[in-house]
């Protein structure tokens, strides 16, 4: 009996003294990542925001202009790029493989000096991956504005422990497999969301601790709040997914596509290209258990479509 006793009590420690060290693991790559972020934040304050992007932006990653776009080619061929640009993490999350994590928080903008008031404000949303060298890039950036904020933005925090819990150690991944796995979950959803309506979608896909970013308005956190910013708008979404890429350990990825929405008020004029909302947008997943769950979904929609123009602006008018 003593020596069974012993024996689970070894077995104890072993198991506790790896999940430690693993934690600690996780942890050291938490930082990395979020340390990066601020790297790449301060390179865009000194150096500009050309250089920056192009020293962290990894090959083969994606934009939004506000559709996707190779985000690389985007910065070589942009010559001058005036003003300065600043932003700060708030939250990141890194996958239990510790080779791919997001983060996200406000951005300012200035057009000359770090001394002028900012005439621009919004959040921004980075997913990051480890490169064979051990260093972070960015494989896809996106981001929405909103008002003048009224509060300072919090330290950079990882998301609440209980959330991160849910994500099981799991062995024998096949990557190709899990990478269509997560495309077929945003075409479920897209599919859902055409059928059954957009709130009861992201009813069904949303995990509790979820962030909507939309266009001239703060993030919204948490499922309550997203959901009922969903309801003060009701319309259609129509998505088209495109990539999708995860971590090593399958616990966390993206999704990302183009989108159309017609809100309810113009649901049934089909003619006016006016009345439809189009876009590019991201989404992040967190696996929970065997099902993926939405933890960040964010759309970028395209400038409204400029009026025709009269008689008098063509011909000069009254001038």
């Amino acid at each position: 009996m003593k020596k069974t006793f012993a024996l689970l009590v070894l077995v104890s420690v072993i198991a506790a003294t790896a999940f430690a060290q693993k934690q600690a693991r996780t942890d050291a790559d938490w930082t990395a990542m979020v340390e990066a972020e601020r790297a790449f934040a301060a390179a865009s304050k000194e150096k500009g925001m050309r250089e920056a992007f192009l020293a962290y932006l990894a090959e083969g990653s994606i934009l939004f202009r506000p559709t996707p776009v190779d985000g690389r080619k985007v910065w070589l061929d942009r010559k001058d790029a005036s003003g300065i640009l600043t932003w700060q993490p708030s939250l990141a999350e890194v996958s239990r493989s510790g080779d791919f994590g997001y983060t996200t928080g406000p951005w300012e903008f200035r057009q000359k000096s770090l001394e002028e008031k900012p005439v621009g404000y919004g959040y921004f949303v980075s997913v990051w991956k480890k490169q064979p060298d051990a260093s972070w890039k960015v494989v896809i950036d996106i981001g929405t504005s909103n008002p003048e904020p009224t509060a300072p933005t919090d330290a950079p925090r990882p998301p609440d422990s209980k959330h991160s819990a849910a994500r099981k150690s799991r062995s024998k991944i096949n990557l190709e497999a899990e990478r269509a796995a997560l495309l077929r979950a945003d075409r479920k959803f897209a599919a859902r969301s055409t059928a059954g309506g957009t709130l009861e979608a992201f009813r069904a896909h949303v995990a509790e601790d979820v962030r909507l970013y939309r266009q001239n308005a703060f993030p919204f956190a948490g499922r309550e709040a997203a959901l009922s910013a969903l309801e003060a708008r009701p319309g259609l979404f129509n998505w088209q997914p495109a990539g999708a890429d995860l971590a090593r350990s399958a616990d966390l990825g993206y999704t990302y596509g183009s989108y159309e929405f017609r809100s309810s008020a113009n649901a049934s004029d089909t003619s006016a290209d006016s009345s439809v909302e189009r876009g590019g947008y991201l989404r992040i997943w967190r696996r929970h258990g065997d099902e993926w769950k939405i933890v960040c979904d964010v759309t970028n929609p395209l400038p409204p479509p400029r009026p025709a123009a009269t008689a008098s602006t063509t011909t000069g008018g009254d001038n």
